[in-house]
């Protein structure tokens, strides 16, 4: 039963009509809780997730499971399981198995002890509960991490004598200068490295770490460009298998408006299934956890998020700039509707295009009011 928080006390409420609606409720609590490695006092709760990984040596113990026969079989278990070690004192860290709609409390974290963090032989995630002391967000968690891992090249603040990942994953949320998609935090150096990238944005750049190197991506940060700003790219009879959310659709549209409106977290696939019109909604896509990760599935179409529009408009006295981003080398055109031929801009095979328009010019038609 997920809890929630009223003061000291937790109640515990029922779930039977969130799960038999095929709805998931994520309760976020922002309260003083008593952790296993530690107090978070004025602090916020929250989670780290890495993809794919499970914890050895760790101990688990069941914290929540959807029995094969019942009912609600299908739906995910991820809003429960997080409701649910959040709310314990004794789950410093729990584990979700896709296969098995059933997840597990850990009796240790991967602090200290990186070395055990290895890829599960399931269909699994790792979550990690941490206390912010910086401003945190509304999604169930706040960091994806991706062990040995660094994004090369593309630094936009680098940061010394940092003690731990913690701290450096709360300079990234405390960034005001630009957004902090992502950091890297060098163990051995104790240096914290922040960026305006990330693997999606720039994928040949992301690569093995050379040296104790944990990547991590901020989860509190609009990675997506908006609500249909983003492309999907199709796939027939095939499905990731690990949902997050499930929702009722009738159309590939309404389960996509379903993934870009999602706020527990950020949407990077979902799976539409036209016969009992059921979406599936997911953090993970085959970034995350691999093209292997698809498996065969008849009559399901998975969709998985590619390229997202990254428009800026910037004006002065004398012109307005439209910048664009893309995730590819661009060569397409951008021109003035009003003149096409006159005022236009081609790529130039970057990933970064800026179109300038003079707010006085006879070929661009713009005037100064």
């Amino acid at each position: 039963m997920p809890s929630k928080h009223k003061g000291n006390v937790w109640t515990i409420l029922p779930i039977s009509k969130g799960y038999l609606s095929g709805h998931l409720v994520f309760v976020f609590v922002t309260s003083t809780l008593q952790l296993t490695y530690g107090q978070c006092i004025g602090g916020t709760v929250s989670f780290e997730k890495i993809a794919g990984t499970t914890l050895r040596e760790a101990v688990q113990t069941p914290l929540y499971s959807i029995a094969p026969s019942a009912r609600e079989a299908d739906n995910p278990v991820t809003a429960e399981c997080t409701n649910r070690c959040r709310a314990s004192p004794d789950c410093p860290a729990f584990l979700i198995n896709y296969d098995r709609r059933a997840c597990f409390a850990l009796n240790i974290i991967s602090e200290g002890r990186r070395e055990s963090l290895m890829s599960s032989p399931d269909k699994a995630n790792y979550f990690e509960k941490i206390c912010l002391k910086a401003s945190g967000c509304e999604r169930a968690w706040a960091f994806e991490r991706v062990v040995g891992k660094e994004l090369l090249g593309f630094d936009d603040r680098v940061i010394g004598d940092i003690p731990n990942k913690l701290e450096c994953q709360e300079l990234c949320l405390q960034e005001r200068v630009f957004p902090c998609r992502s950091g890297e935090y060098d163990y051995t150096l104790q240096q914290c490295r922040l960026s305006t990238e990330d693997r999606r944005s720039q994928p040949s750049s992301f690569r093995p770490a050379i040296g104790d190197v944990d990547y991590f991506e901020n989860q509190c940060v609009d990675n997506t460009g908006g609500p249909g700003q983003c492309q999907y790219e199709q796939k027939n009879d095939l499905d990731l298998q690990q949902p997050d959310l499930l929702r009722s659709a009738f159309s590939p549209e309404q389960c996509r408006a379903l993934c870009d409106g999602t706020r527990a977290f950020i949407c990077r696939s979902f799976t539409f299934q036209p016969s009992a019109a059921r979406c599936w909604l997911s953090s993970d896509d085959v970034v995350s956890v691999g093209a292997r990760a698809l498996v065969p599935r008849s009559e399901v179409f998975f969709y998985q998020r590619s390229n997202c529009l990254d428009l800026k408009l910037t004006c002065s006295s004398e012109a307005m700039k439209l910048t664009l981003k893309t995730l590819e080398p661009f060569d397409g055109r951008i021109f003035a509707k009003s003149a096409p031929h006159k005022c236009e801009t081609y790529g130039n095979r970057r990933t970064s295009t800026i179109f300038e328009l003079p707010l006085v010019s006879e070929n661009c038609g713009g005037r100064k009011e």
